[in-house]
């Protein structure tokens, strides 16, 4: 059951309230919240002149509800990391960034996507950019791990062998199965990670470019990985397990505006492979012209036509009969080609309202396929709203009495809801007024001594008490009632009075009533008044159950009524809510919550009368959260425990983190954990029922802040023997303290510790990283660089390459991380001078012609390293 479609349900629930009380605007979210942005697009990213719309509010429908009904594919969103390291655009975020990653993680759940395929730029060898883009797929992957059921994928892109292919006996095929075997041990143990038949799955993309030995990749990597390749001739490529479509703008023509041939082609060929992995795709549009590649390659969105024709287009090859294995979405943030859906789609709609009396009516303008349905809010200050309904879009009106709503001005809103990942769009506020409706007066009258009801005919003298306890106002407060006996004595002022017939006679009593606008009701009820010795009967009734949660049965019994002196000669049981039945025994289904008096009445065999009451609690549905407590400090998992009643059964219970839901299961219980960004936030948790009914229980939670981490170093370049102390000390955390340190060097150790040294003994550039955690769990991480050189031979004597001396003085200076603990001078390879320090100063005899100087270091580590000079003598 889609969570939006419940129109019916909710005006049946509210036309319920309407027959007992007044309902109390009470506000459920707000305009700010229903229109602002509410992807884990950067608040800052504003609209593109590619197609690519800014932070906005868009639907949270799943994107499941566009494919074919039933069906199963498992749908995963292409995901770039490249962001915020200064080679690609600026979109307001760094893909790195641990509270970005939670961000889209939670975004891709909210939507119904069941996991991500990262753009893997391989182990950064190459570049120091593809590293920090690892570095962000790792985070990923950590997150993907705290969501039972999220998984990911790397797609290795071939961009990542284009510094090898360029270089002189670099061999691109030992840098994919280097690649792919770091990928093995980083990447496919996760829990996240995606396998199919129990194998990792990994896609490549634009590999065609190279010469690749397929054979050998395949059997010099580890793993038993499933190779996939992209387009229909990725089936029949070298060692592969499978293929992927993805979007081709070079095909798009006149009469294939959103290129969906490609689509087709690649589904017919997917069919003839059918043992094979395949995933589908869909997109919104294509356009890299403000990409540096680019090339004015364009597919137009059509105002979100394209993205749902895409998706849909599966459902001509598939079904329920015959399931796509997975949907690929092209893509969830490729800003720069213009295929990004983390910002959300424009369906190009506007909804515009009006209202006439009590009816509120809608149209929009664009395309109504691009609306999944209709959500009407009421307001009283144009901020605050209070959800009313969510209609169908083949509804365009909804009268407003029928939700009870006390006498006020209001102000309605109507959003127009998108299909699947399509933009919302909200209508101003018009003004409405729901005026006062008058109370509705009850009656009971009963015998002062017995407290047992009175219907027909009582003996004289009678004692009397009326009561008018009962009434209720449907939009507000009964605030006065006057009792009348009908006997002329003056009327009497309160809910409830007591009066003593002397005459025989037939009296009729009023009550009237009177609510807080001063409207007025009345109810009477006759009593005869007889001079008979006949003994009234005695009314019994009992009812179950006695508390249930609405619609709710009850049965009830007065068979154990009888008369002292006489036969009963018929009975009626009142159920409370306006409905009655005759004979002993009875049953009712009542609806809507509250607390309902059922009274038996008996008459007997001369006409005298008594009743019997009793009460039954029929409760609206609820949420009990039992975990966690309102108020409470978290970290940045938050364990939910909650349970859904009603009388009909609860079908799903969900989660809300400030109005964006967040977890779904289809049970009447709720066991769940979610991640949830530093601050307060407030938690909802929803129960829809098999009526289609919800219902909630919201509570405040402060969610811990992560640290943050700082790093120095004291050198940023040293030589091999080194050591640089690294130091996180000036790290901190906002609400709490770093209880614990981890300082990794880059060369597979690390030290736990706040500040720690390090000696390094082999040449390259080194990544240091510093992860803290705080007192709470929460934890970040921050990088340096540190270049560590070889050990060298600076030559300062000679020179000159020139001259007619007889000798020639050779001087030197050694230089290694490690104790230098010899120099030598060789000329033309013979030694000619040696000392146990890192210098050397001697004069070496030369004959006429052309020799060679070297200078020559050795350190403790047993390493050696020269230089040399050439000089001729004339």
């Amino acid at each position: 059951m889609r969570i939006y479609a419940v129109w019916v349900t909710v005006l049946l629930f509210f036309s319920s309230l309407v027959a007992s009380a007044g309902t109390t605007f009470k506000a459920t979210t707000t305009l700010a919240t229903e229109t602002s942005n509410n992807t884990s697009a950067a608040d800052t990213f504003s609209t593109q002149s590619n197609g690519n719309i800014g932070a906005t509010n868009i639907s949270k429908a799943p994107v499941r509800s566009l494919l074919y009904p039933g069906s199963t594919a498992k749908i995963y969103a292409h995901l770039v990391p490249w962001f915020g390291f200064g080679d690609h655009m600026n979109v307001g975020y760094t893909s790195s960034d641990t509270l970005q990653v939670q961000k889209q993680v939670n975004d891709m759940l909210s939507r119904g996507i069941d996991g991500a395929i990262i753009d893997w730029y391989g182990r950064g060898e190459s570049s120091k950019n593809f590293a920090s883009y690892d570095l962000a797929a790792q985070d990923f992957m950590h997150e993907a791990e705290l969501h039972p059921g999220f998984s990911f994928a790397i797609m290795h892109d071939a961009g990542a062998l284009k510094t090898c292919a360029n270089t002189i006996g670099c061999d691109v095929t030992q840098t994919l199965i280097d690649d792919l075997n770091y990928a093995n041990l980083t990447y496919s143990g996760s829990t996240a990670y995606l396998n199919s038949g129990g194998r990792p799955v990994i896609y490549f993309f634009g590999h065609e470019a190279y010469t690749i030995d397929w054979t050998r990749v395949r059997a010099g990597v580890a793993g038993n990985p499933m190779f996939i390749f992209r387009n229909g001739s990725g089936f029949t490529k070298a060692q592969t397990s499978g293929a992927f479509s993805w979007v081709e703008p070079t095909t798009v023509t006149s009469t294939n505006l959103m290129a969906i041939n490609y689509l087709d082609n690649y589904y017919k060929t997917a069919l003839s492979f059918p043992t094979e992995y395949s995933t589908g795709s869909g997109y919104k549009g294509f356009n890299d012209t403000l990409a540096l590649w680019g090339t004015n390659r364009i597919i137009g969105q059509q105002c979100g036509q394209t993205w749902l024709a895409t998706i849909a287009e599966a459902g001509k090859y598939y079904s329920t009969a015959k399931q796509m294995l997975g949907i690929q979405l092209v893509t969830w943030n490729d800003y720069e080609e213009g295929s990004e859906i983390e910002s959300g789609i424009d369906n190009c709609v506007t909804v515009s309202a009006t209202v006439a009396g009590t009816v509120a009516s809608w149209s929009i303008t664009g395309q109504m396929n691009t609306v999944d349905h209709f959500t009407v809010f009421a307001s009283q200050d144009g901020a605050n709203l209070m959800w009313l309904a969510d209609v169908p879009t083949t509804t365009g009106s909804l009268d407003l009495a029928t939700f009870g709503l006390n006498a006020s001005n209001y102000i309605v809103f109507v959003k127009a809801a998108g299909k699947a990942s399509l933009t919302n769009k909200m209508s101003a506020g018009v003004q409405i007024t729901i005026t006062n409706q008058p109370p509705t007066a009850a009656l009971s009258i009963a015998n002062a001594l017995t407290k047992s009801s009175v219907t027909g005919s009582v003996a004289a003298p009678a004692s009397i008490t009326a009561s008018t306890a009962g009434s209720s106002d449907p939009d507000g407060s009964i605030v006065a009632s006057t009792i009348n006996f009908g006997d002329g004595s003056a009327p009497v002022s309160g809910s409830s009075a007591s009066h003593t017939y002397s005459a025989a006679g037939t009296y009729t009593i009023t009550g009237t009533v009177t609510d807080n606008l001063g409207a007025t009701a009345s109810k009477s009820a006759a009593i005869v008044v007889s001079n008979s010795t006949n003994l009234p009967p005695v009314a019994v009734i009992s009812a179950t159950p006695s508390s249930a949660y609405a619609p709710a049965m009850i049965s009830v019994n007065a068979a154990g009524s009888s008369d002292p002196d006489g036969t009963i000669a018929s009975s009626v049981i009142s159920f409370g809510d306006g409905t009655s039945a005759s004979g002993l025994t009875a049953s009712h289904k009542i609806s809507a919550a509250g607390v309902y008096t059922l009274t038996a009445t008996v008459i007997d065999n001369l006409g005298a009368s008594s009743t019997a009451s009793t009460s039954v609690t029929v409760k609206a549905p609820e949420v009990i959260v039992s975990n966690p407590a309102d108020g409470a400090f978290l970290t940045s998992q938050v364990h939910v425990v909650a349970s859904g009643f009603s009388g009909y059964a609860v079908t799903t219970m969900q989660i809300y983190v400030d109005g964006t839901i967040v977890y779904s299961v289809n049970s009447a219980n709720l066991d769940g954990t979610i991640s949830v960004a530093s601050g307060e936030h407030t938690l909802t948790i929803k129960g829809w029922d098999v009526s289609g009914r919800n219902f909630y229980k919201q509570l405040s939670v402060t969610i811990n802040k992560p640290p943050v981490a700082a790093l120095t170093l004291s050198s940023g370049s040293i030589l091999v023997g080194g050591s640089v102390t690294a130091s996180a000390s000036n790290s901190t955390d906002p609400d709490g303290t770093i209880a614990s340190t981890v300082i990794s060097f880059g060369d597979g150790s690390s030290a736990t510790a706040v500040s720690a040294s390090h000696q390094y003994k082999a040449a390259g550039t080194y990544t240091v990283k510093a992860t803290v955690t705080d007192n709470m769990g929460a934890s970040s991480s921050t990088i340096a660089t540190i270049v560590v050189k070889p050990p060298f031979v600076t030559i300062t004597s000679p020179t000159f390459t020139s001259t007619t001396s007889t000798s020639v003085r050779a001087t030197g200076t050694c230089s290694s991380g490690h104790p230098v603990v010899a120099t030598q001078v060789y000329l033309d390879g013979v030694m000619k001078f040696q000392s146990s320090t890192a210098t050397a100063d001697t004069t070496l005899p030369i004959a006429v012609g052309t020799h060679q100087i070297i200078i020559k270091g050795w350190d403790s580590s047993g390493a050696s390293f020269m230089s040399s000079r050439t000089v001729s003598r004339n």
